[in-house]
């Protein structure tokens, strides 16, 4: 993933903003200490739809896993709902129809649930 990272970085022709590289490679990155971090995990449902057993129970073995690399790791509550996200990646009703092809896109598109907060994103 890091390697895909160093090769889709950056900005490209025609975007509509500079987006600046990282310091050094992402695969550079791999090879450093992270240092211990505090990891914030939620393990509820962010959606309207019920969160999969399978999906709660692998982001928690993960978090155990960043617990015994020496890791701070706390479950947290949901930081916000999904409709609040997609009010703040769409702040009006019409830039949601535009991107989704006109139809309002589902709120629950994206499992939110399954990822992890902190000092660093998993």
């Amino acid at each position: 993933m890091a390697a895909a990272l160093d090769v889709l970085s950056g900005s490209y022709p025609g975007d509509p903003f500079l987006i600046p590289g990282p310091e050094r490679p992402y695969v550079e990155e791999l090879s450093s200490p992270s240092g211990r971090l505090k990891i914030g995990v939620a393990l509820d449902s962010w959606a309207e739809v019920k969160l999969d057993p399978e999906i709660r129970d692998r982001v928690a073995e993960t978090a155990k896993v960043l617990e015994g690399m020496g890791h701070i790791v706390e479950e947290i509550p949901a930081p916000f709902s999904a409709s609040e996200f997609l009010d703040f990646l769409y702040p009006s009703g019409e830039d949601r129809r535009r991107v989704s092809g006109g139809h309002e896109p589902l709120s629950t598109a994206v499992p939110a649930s399954s990822f992890l907060w902190g000092d660093a994103m998993i």
